[in-house]
């Protein structure tokens, strides 16, 4: 952890596609926050963060992949060591005429590594490249030179439509103490853009906020019972931090913002 990198995969629409252009990339980039993990002899290469929950157009993430196995792999012409991971990557059809066809996974210069495997995660990539609401990013994840392996991540976004509730919360009791435990402390581990989760509490009436596991806040009590009919309606919640900055008295204030369906 520590800075945020930008990335992002631009689809044109169903209509637009040519045998030229099918899914061409554009110089608009999904945001992701990443840490490299390498071992002693730097053969393996591992992504250990996640995409950000919002991407520049404030699409929020859907669903995440982080270890896509590519099939496929031309051994020949890839020198493995070259292949950094998190590094962006590009989509394009085997056959342009055929959407059912195999979906390459290209990197520098027109480089294919491999390819998406034929499962739901490959109609999942036409599905969301071809919408104008929705988005898919693509980045390599990990890289096993010894192994000859590649992985790459899978990030869907989607718009925030009307049948979305999307409710920002500055969160309460940040400077709060548990079992030795600082939220104020917890908080500094955070970045804009990572994910969080909630938990409610009973005998608080306010659902807990966690960001990497961390306790960093509380939901106030009104919102916490509103949030509470949501999830007890079975309706899907996931959030994110929108805001980290420093007040007059030196403490870390914080809001994040839910996307309820």
């Amino acid at each position: 952890m520590g800075f945020l990198k930008h990335l992002k995969e631009l689809f044109k629409t169903e209509e637009d596609i040519t045998e030229k252009d099918v899914f061409q990339r554009s110089d608009e980039k999904c945001e992701i926050k990443y840490e490299n993990i390498v071992d002693d002899k730097n053969t393996i290469r591992k992504y250990s963060n996640n995409f950000s929950f919002f991407d520049e157009e404030n699409k929020f993430l859907q669903y995440a992949y982080y270890d896509v196995e590519l099939n496929d792999i031309n051994y020949d012409q890839i020198d493995f060591s070259k292949i950094e991971v998190e590094h962006q990557i590009y989509f394009e059809f085997d056959d342009v005429l055929n959407k059912q066809s195999r979906i390459k996974a290209i990197y520098d210069n027109d480089m294919c590594i491999g390819y998406i495997p034929q499962n739901r995660l490959h109609d999942m990539v036409i599905r969301f490249a071809n919408s104008r609401s929705k988005q898919v990013c693509g980045m390599t994840t990990y890289v096993n030179e010894s192994e000859k392996r590649i992985q790459i991540g899978l990030a869907f976004y989607r718009e925030i439509d009307k049948n979305t509730i999307c409710k920002e919360f500055k969160l309460t009791k940040t400077t709060k103490k548990i079992d030795g435990e600082s939220r104020q402390d917890n908080l500094c581990y955070c970045y804009i853009g990572d994910t969080v989760d909630i938990d409610y509490n009973y005998d608080t009436d306010t659902y807990i906020v966690f960001c990497g596991g961390l306790e960093i806040g509380e939901i106030g009590k009104a919102n916490s019972s509103k949030i509470l009919e949501y999830e007890e309606e079975g309706m899907d919640i996931k959030g994110a931090v929108t805001y980290l900055e420093e007040n007059e008295k030196g403490n870390i204030e914080c809001k994040v913002k839910l996307v309820i369906r």
